[in-house]
Parts: structure tokens; C-alpha cells; sequence
């Protein structure tokens, strides 16, 4: 939190450095990256290769698109993200996948979203709800059936969410003949 109040470039690599410290919250990181350090094209760039090199940290998407980072640039970060051997960052993937959606990455968050034991379940479930495609509305619909009740509620808010409350998601919406007209109505899951 003092590194922020420099508002210098310098502290750009430190900041890199701790954000994707697995168990840290980045939330300082994030602000001095978005508020404090003037925005440059040397700190984009930092950003991308420390997200290319380890995936992206819970709120680097956030502060790439303050950079200006498009779609196309985010999407190998989120692929790298959500790569299995970087099973910390799935999370983080499986966000930024919500609102930078593309059909290339629904093999991926479906094998996470149906894996008992990954990191980023629920996260992976709002992405599929996020874009919609074929595959996706498949594992949606077994996620339905889920085991986990915690995994079956998610399931529900997802699609709800998709329906009634995109916010920022850019993807393709749910077609209304996906799903039961009840994830159509406001209210509980």
C-alpha cells in the first residue's frame, strides 16, 4: 500500500510480482496499477507477460481492460489461464472467460466445471452460462444433476444470471428453448 503512493513506474515489477503470490489478495496491486501508476505502454506490457508467463491473478483482468487490452489480446492469457497445469489461476481464467467469452475456451471450463475436485468451479460455471454453445448447454444441463447441492444451486444462479442480468458478459446469450421458462423469472434460484 506505500509502494501505491509513490504513483512511480518503478514499483511496476513488484507489484507484478506479489499479485500472483498464490493466497494473496491483489486488491492494493490492482489499485496502484489502475489509480496510481500512470497508465504506459511499458506497464501494459509488463502486465501481459507476467500474465502470459503465469496466468492471470484474481484481478488482472480488471486492470488489462483499464489498459485497453482488447478481446483478442485477452484471449490467450485466459487460455493460459486456464491451461491444467496452472490449476491456481482457473479461477481467474474462468472470470475474465465471463466477459471476454469465446467458444475456443468451452472444452476447457466445461472439464473444470465437471471435475469435483478443481479450483474454480463456480466461476467456470458462470463462463459457460456466459457463451453460450452447444457443449456449454450440455454441461450446464448435467450440472443440473450435480452431487454437490453448493454445485447445483451455482449451476441454477449461472443460468439465471445468463437470462435476466449479463452485466458486462459479451458472449452469446442463452437461446430461451436452453433452459426452463423459470430462469427466465426474477426471484430465487
Amino acid at each position: 500500500m506505500k509502494l501505491m503512493w509513490t504513483c512511480s513506474p518503478k514499483i511496476v515489477p513488484t507489484l507484478v510480482k506479489t499479485m500472483s503470490q498464490p493466497g494473496h489478495s491483489d486488491f492494493w496491486e490492482n489499485q496502484a496499477l489502475v489509480y496510481y501508476v500512470p497508465h504506459s505502454e511499458e506497464v501494459r506490457r509488463a502486465l501481459v507477460e507476467a500474465a502470459m508467463e503465469r496466468g492471470l491473478a484474481g484481478g488482472t483482468a480488471f486492470v488489462l481492460g483499464q489498459y485497453g487490452c482488447t478481446s483478442v489480446e485477452m484471449e490467450p492469457l485466459i487460455r493460459r489461464s486456464l491451461a491444467p497445469d496452472s490449476p491456481q489461476t482457473w479461477a481467474a481464467g474462468a472470470g475474465a472467460a465471463q466477459q471476454y467469452a469465446a467458444d475456443a475456451f468451452t472444452s476447457r471450463l466445461s472439464a473444470i466445471a465437471t471435475d469435483p475436485k478443481a479450483n474454480g468451479r463456480d466461476q467456470t460455471i458462470y463462463a459457460l452460462a456466459a457463451n453460450r454453445t452447444d457443449e456449454s448447454v450440455k454441461t450446464l444441463k448435467s450440472l443440473q444433476k450435480d452431487d454437490d447441492e453448493k454445485i447445483r444451486t451455482t449451476t441454477k444462479r449461472a443460468i439465471r444470471t445468463a437470462y435476466l442480468y449479463r452485466g458486462i458478459w459479451r458472449g452469446t446469450p442463452l437461446r430461451p428453448e436452453d433452459f426452463d421458462e423459470t430462469f427466465r423469472q426474477p426471484g430465487p434460484p
